[in-house]
């Protein structure tokens, strides 16, 4: 109802355009999570895969281009109820974590680089609602780079 308001259409004629609030919500999120899923095939195609900066800077700058989305996503805790749109996410974030940990396939290194990737997600989020996210970027970068890489020299 108030999506159909915000657009100003009839509630029945949004449901001619998507059958359920489901599939909405699916093709609402599908611009960051296409945006993702090109970042990661880019960067699993690479030889040899970029660095952790480099990785990083291009998923910071993917969340900054949908930055209303990703606000969104991690404020809403019924978005994250349709398994249509977890099942992907889940599956993107599990690409990340293989692709930052890199040969070090132990339990222990990925737990660093999900900590690493969530310390990035939460300045992004924080910074993003807050404001000042231009300003805190590389502060946010750098943190999570220092966890990221103090994982693998701890080993």
């Amino acid at each position: 109802r108030e999506v159909a308001e915000k657009v100003g259409i009839s509630k029945p004629a949004l449901y001619y355009h998507f059958e359920s609030k489901e599939d909405l919500v699916v093709e609402t999120v599908r611009p960051i999570q296409d945006a993702m899923a090109d970042l990661l095939d880019r960067a699993e195609a690479e030889d040899p895969p970029p660095t952790g900066r480099e990785f990083f800077t291009a998923y910071f700058d993917v969340v900054m281009e949908h930055r209303q989305l990703s606000v969104w996503l991690s404020m809403d805790n019924a978005v994250r109820a349709y398994p249509a749109l977890t099942d992907r996410a889940w599956a993107q974030q599990e690409r990340l974590i293989k692709l930052l940990r890199g040969d070090d396939d132990y339990f222990e290194r990925s737990v660093e680089v999900a900590c690493a990737l969530g310390a990035m997600q939460v300045g992004i989020m924080t910074f993003a609602t807050l404001g000042g996210l231009d300003q805190a970027r590389e502060h946010i970068l750098g943190s999570a780079l220092t966890l990221l890489e103090r994982g693998r020299s701890d080993a």
